[in-house]
């Protein structure tokens, strides 16, 4: 299960992180993060020796939000040597969202 992340602890598991890590903007009530999450669950599990993956719960967590520009979910964040290095909004998601990580490990 993928952990989520909120403002006290982002700094620490995202942005000082020593591997490339994948953010999840999403909420519960949101049918299209629920449509996301077993794709990004699946790709979680896929390269979790390679990556890390957590998710940022909107609703509870709107600093996040602001400080990132997340005005649609679900949004997914790319994040290598504490910086955002790419981003994957909206439901394309399957088709997207491996390349990306391929593309932020060095292998695109």
């Amino acid at each position: 299960m993928i952990e989520y992340v909120t403002t006290d602890d982002f700094d620490v598991r995202v942005l000082m992180n020593d591997r490339p890590t994948i953010v999840e903007f999403c909420a519960d009530w949101c049918p299209y993060c629920a449509a996301i999450e077993p794709t990004v669950d699946e790709l979680a599990e896929k390269y979790k020796d390679e990556i890390d993956t957590f998710r940022v719960n909107v609703d509870t967590d709107g600093v996040l939000r602001a400080e990132y520009k997340v005005e649609y979910i679900p949004d997914v964040l790319f994040f290598k040597d504490g910086q955002q290095v790419d981003e994957c909004m909206g439901n394309d998601h399957k088709q997207f969202l491996p390349g990306k990580i391929e593309k932020m490990l060095g292998r695109a």
